[in-house]
């Protein structure tokens, strides 16, 4: 992954008054989870349609491969695109709806917008919790472990109970917090 393409995705994003956040290994990286990565996640929210067409017109450049209806459709809708930036780097846009909690509580490194460590790990538990029994991903586990022991006690506990309990992972946020050594408390 070459930071290079990683500034010119968040710069176009910018200028076209685009929220994002980066997800994935780059925010594990930022966060001291030791991990190797080699493409970019960017969680964007649904569109409207002008720049759901504006985005995808500008992402068939970079990648001619793409089909330019279905980027519009996922733009203004949920899925992931995944575009070849540069022949080192791919960017893949993570497209959501009821995203705007986690873009304003976004972390800015270097003008770079990153997820905050809570929203990470929410994101990981959900992963996992929605994971077949068998296809959960070590790196999410580890992910979660690792950002818990390196970062628990600077993490917002509170919100990150109160998340995890809306979305039905708090048993599984608890197994982690306590594997960790961390209060679980009485949630």
């Amino acid at each position: 992954m070459k930071i290079g393409a990683l500034r010119e995705v968040t710069s176009i994003l910018k200028h076209m008054l685009i929220p994002y956040v980066v997800i994935g290994g780059v925010a594990a990286v930022y966060y001291d989870v030791p991990r190797m990565t080699f493409d970019v996640d960017i969680l964007i929210p649904r569109l409207k349609e002008l720049q759901a067409k504006r985005l995808a017109r500008l992402l068939l450049k970079k990648d001619p491969s793409l089909n330019i209806e279905e980027v519009k459709r996922i733009l203004g809708g949920s899925g992931v695109i995944r575009v070849d930036w540069s022949r080192t780097t791919v960017v893949d846009f993570v497209v959501r709806g009821g995203v705007d909690r986690v873009l304003q509580r976004a972390v800015e490194a270097g003008g770079i917008k990153i997820v905050s460590p809570e929203d990470f790990i929410l994101q990981k538990l959900s992963l996992i919790h929605g994971a077949p029994p068998g296809q959960i991903r070590f790196q999410d586990r580890d992910d979660v472990k690792v950002l818990l022991a390196v970062r628990g006690g600077s993490l917002d506990l509170d919100y990150l109970r109160g998340e995890a309990k809306r979305a039905g992972t708090i048993k599984l946020l608890n197994r982690f917090l306590r594997t960790t050594g961390r209060n679980v408390g009485r949630t």
